[in-house]
């Protein structure tokens, strides 16, 4: 099953949450890589990159990217090799 949904865990209490989005969430998939940056501060805004995947029926080659402040998905253009 390939999914779009996100949750987030609460280190504290060890209890998952769904997070609400807006904006163009990505479409389905399964087999991503993600990573989470930080302004380095531990205050200020981060944002979780999300990159390829599969979603049934091809590989995919895209990123996208969650401000974690706001909740809001972009679809930044990526450009080079």
């Amino acid at each position: 099953e390939y999914l779009n949904d996100l949750h987030a865990l609460d280190v504290r209490t060890y209890r998952w949450r769904a997070v609400e989005t807006g904006g163009a969430a990505p479409q389905r998939r399964a087999n991503h890589s993600s990573a989470l940056l930080d302004d380095g501060t531990g205050s200020g805004p981060s944002e979780l990159f999300v990159f390829g995947g599969w979603n049934g029926t091809e590989r995919l080659n895209d990123v996208h990217v969650l401000d974690t402040e706001t909740g809001t998905w972009t679809a930044p253009r990526v450009t080079g090799i």
